[in-house]
């Protein structure tokens, strides 16, 4: 058969498919059928992702270049950085309520700046000294418990790195690292000199489904997928279907994850089923959006204006 026939019937097939598509759509029972949520619900939600947006640009100046930004889910409630473990070991797990102290001096004097690294890219980052690191290591559990037990012996400490979770992905991030007497683990503090994001209420406007974090092709920069808490898919009390749109600024974006308006059938079994509530764990559902141009490096927000981590896909 000639290439151009060929080239014809393919196109032909394809019209077929979708007009098919349309047709199965518009054939749907409506009983069946989301609507698309109110006008004056999704304006809030774009007001909220346009006053975060432009409270990032004010602290983020200028072109976006990359930086360290450290996401919510690693950050604890604290002064400087965060603490690990080296190698994640059950008893320090079992030793909580134990106060690290120092059987060594400890410098006060900041080291030299160093270099968060990711597989595409570096950033310079002023570091904090030992002392500074070991008193926010220190404080951290007994933030959460209280520091009654036998302490931890500290021991020695150096500088090394350790794996991180950032708005661009993984980096391995500088960080102070302590030797603790007669255990086999080690303690780690990120050792970066970064001012805490104040803390705010989370906002509580229009109902909207929490986007936990997003993912870029190897090749395509303006696709950005992102994971967020939502309903099961499917027709029913306990499902939901949602839309999606983006909210660009110069230095960051937010996508709004918008539940769907359901079947009236399905408000009305909703008001006598009771629904197991949406974990922050996941399991996660998936969303698409085409941003007006490359994401760069520029970073994704949620509504509360805290940055989120995009990874992006090996080529």
């Amino acid at each position: 058969m000639p290439r151009r026939r060929i080239v014809i019937v393919a196109a032909a097939i394809t019209a077929l498919t979708v007009a098919a598509g349309v047709g199965a759509y518009a054939w749907w029972p409506e009983s069946k059928r989301y609507g698309y949520p109110p006008p004056h619900k999704t304006a809030v939600l774009d007001e909220q992702a346009r006053q975060v947006l432009a409270e990032w640009d004010r602290s983020h100046p200028g072109q976006p270049v990359r930086r360290y930004v450290p996401v919510g889910s690693d950050v604890p409630n604290n002064r400087r950085g965060w603490t690990f473990v080296l190698p994640p070991d059950a008893e320090f797990e079992q030793a909580g309520g134990r106060r690290l102290t120092a059987t060594i001096p400890l410098s006060e004097t900041a080291p030299a700046p160093s270099t968060v690294v990711w597989q595409d890219g570096a950033a310079g980052v002023p570091l904090v000294s030992a002392a500074e690191a070991f008193t926010a290591a220190q404080q951290e559990p007994c933030q959460r418990e209280p520091c009654d037990g036998p302490p931890m012996r500290v021991t020695g400490a150096e500088m090394g790195a350790v794996p991180a979770r950032t708005a661009n992905g993984w980096a391995s991030v500088p960080a102070w690292v302590f030797t603790v007497e007669g255990a086999a683990f080690r303690i780690a503090r990120i050792a970066v000199d970064a001012e805490p994001r104040p803390y705010r209420e989370s906002f509580s406007g229009a109902e909207h489904a929490w986007v936990v974090q997003g993912m870029l092709p190897a090749t395509v920069d303006d696709a950005l997928t992102v994971d967020y808490a939502g309903a099961p898919p499917g027709v029913g009390p306990c499902s939901g279907e949602y839309t999606a749109h983006v909210v660009e600024g110069v230095s960051a974006v937010v996508v709004v994850v918008e539940p769907m308006v359901p079947p009236e059938w399905v408000r009305e079994e909703a008001r006598n089923v009771s629904c197991a509530p949406l974990s922050p764990f996941g399991p996660y559902r998936q969303t698409t959006v085409y941003l007006s141009r490359p994401l760069g490096e520029r970073v994704l927000l949620d509504l509360d204006g805290d940055p989120l981590m995009v990874t992006r896909q090996r080529p």
